[in-house]
């Protein structure tokens, strides 16, 4: 569920868990609430702390974020 007004997703996932020795399975779902932040926004709140953004990528692959990238690391510096 996407509240883009809010910049939060509440992100749903139902889990099967298996037993492979007794066969036996549980199930089980759980509900992320997460916040999403853009990178001017992590950007600003990194200099109000204090420290400045020295790399950013995508999660996983390292390639330069786009609009459209889903996951983002930022490494940031004291100055």
């Amino acid at each position: 569920e996407w509240f883009p007004e809010h910049n939060n997703v509440i992100v749903n996932y139902d889990v099967t868990v298996l037993d492979k020795s007794t066969g036996r399975a549980a199930q089980f779902s759980e509900s992320h609430a997460m916040r999403y932040f853009f990178m001017d926004e992590l950007a600003a709140m990194l200099r109000a702390g204090g420290f400045k953004p020295a790399e950013w990528g995508e999660w996983l692959t390292g390639d330069t974020p786009k609009p459209s990238s889903f996951s983002v690391y930022c490494v940031a510096v004291a100055v």
